[in-house]
């Protein structure tokens, strides 16, 4: 049986999305047939699925996604609930992508919330490199350099 290739995705951006999830610094990561943190996708349209009690569906809010509970408190919806400096550079069979996912929880206290991801491929870049297409931003995102030691 023939393997899937290596694939690695990740989402910044706004809650505020068509059919929108909370899920602002998720991420997936599939090597081979074997599936890292899943996304449940999306659940049964209800009457629930469509009114304020959205994002208490396991798969709509981000309690179902494979991002951080911050001191009990949920990210919330809506377009001013976002992440912001995303960085994005693949080099040297090395790929670096974070994001500040702070304002996804509007939470005052909450100065930075940082979510970084670097994968080091050894053997075949390019297939890293098609795999990162699975995120959205509400601007390009601005590209900076690898630190020393990164």
């Amino acid at each position: 049986m023939r393997k899937a290739p290596f694939a690695f995705a990740a989402l910044f951006g706004d809650n505020d999305a068509s059919h929108n999830h909370n899920d602002i610094g998720s991420f997936l990561l599939v090597d081979g047939d074997d599936e890292g943190p899943m996304d449940l996708g999306c659940g049964e349209y209800t009457c629930q699925y469509f009114s304020a009690e959205r994002y208490a569906i396991l798969c709509n809010g981000s309690q179902g996604h494979s991002v951080p509970i911050v001191g009990g408190h949920l990210q919330r919806d809506g377009g001013r609930f976002r992440s912001r400096d995303v960085v994005f550079e693949e080099r040297d069979g090395r790929v670096f992508f974070s994001g500040d996912i702070a304002g996804a929880y509007g939470l005052d206290a909450l100065v930075s919330l940082r979510r970084s991801f670097k994968v080091v491929v050894r053997s075949s870049p390019r297939k890293v490199g098609a795999g990162l297409s699975g995120y959205r931003t509400a601007a390009a995102p601005p590209v900076s350099g690898f630190r020393d030691g990164q």
